[in-house]
Formats: C-alpha cells, structure tokens, sequence
C-alpha cells in the first residue's frame, strides 16, 4: 500500500498567497511589457547621450593630436 502524505494547505491557496503577496512587496522591480519598454527606451537614451559625448570627446582628441603633430 502507498502512503500518500496529505499537506497542510493546498498548493494552490500557497500559489495564490505567494502572489499576492509578490504584488503588495513595493520594491519589487516592474516586469511588465510597459515598465520593461519604459525602462528599454531610457536606456538607449542613456547610450544616445554617451556616443554624443564621445564623439565629441574624439573631435577634442583629434584636434590636439593635429596640434602637436604640427
């Protein structure tokens, strides 16, 4: 004969529990589809800002490097 163990709470009340109480934690970090696209989106920005800044930091390098060739 099989001994089948009877748990405390169903695995569906813990599953519904664990949920809940994921969504009440406010330092979670957002997955969903617009705080991933929000968060993408900053982020290129962010990389936008940076090439600009390199680009010109390169023309400044560039510029002295002619200086002192010449």
């Amino acid at each position: 004969m099989v001994e089948v163990k009877k748990e405390p709470f169903s695995s569906r009340k813990v599953q519904k529990a664990d949920r809940e109480n994921i969504y009440r934690d406010p330092n979670r970090p957002k997955s969903d589809k617009g705080s991933i696209l929000i968060d993408t989106i900053q982020t290129l920005k962010d990389l936008v800002v940076q090439v600009n800044r390199l680009k010109a930091e390169y023309v400044t390098h560039s510029q002295e490097s002619r200086e002192v060739d010449d």
